[in-house]
């Protein structure tokens, strides 16, 4: 006897989405930025967005499938964490080196 899939199974199989997959995405994606979306926010590149990603310093996930190209999704919760970690934590600047008078500078 022969074994009989259903449309779902073999859809699933092939790697094919369903219609609640869809519409979970779609929710998700309304709670998420996308690297040019974050540019504009921080008024910096979409691949400086992409090289804190892929560096691991800003969670982030692929909504792409298959062996595409990543097509990254930043959630509002990772942006208000990585916010609220970098704000005000830039490195103080070192003081100025005094110069010694006894040097005598030829350039």
């Amino acid at each position: 006897m022969k074994n009989v899939a259903t449309h779902a199974q073999t859809d699933k199989a092939r790697g094919k989405r369903g219609r609640a997959d869809d519409d979970a995405r779609q929710r998700d994606s309304a709670r998420c930025l996308t690297p040019p979306m974050l540019a504009a926010r921080w008024g910096c590149s979409p691949e400086s967005i992409i090289g804190l990603i892929r560096a691991g310093r800003l969670p982030a996930f692929t909504v792409s499938v298959g062996r595409r190209r990543p097509r990254w999704r930043v959630s509002l919760e990772a942006v208000a964490v990585y916010e609220m970690t970098r704000q005000g934590s830039a490195a103080p600047k070192a003081p100025k080196r005094q110069k010694n008078g006894d040097v005598i500078e030829f350039f």
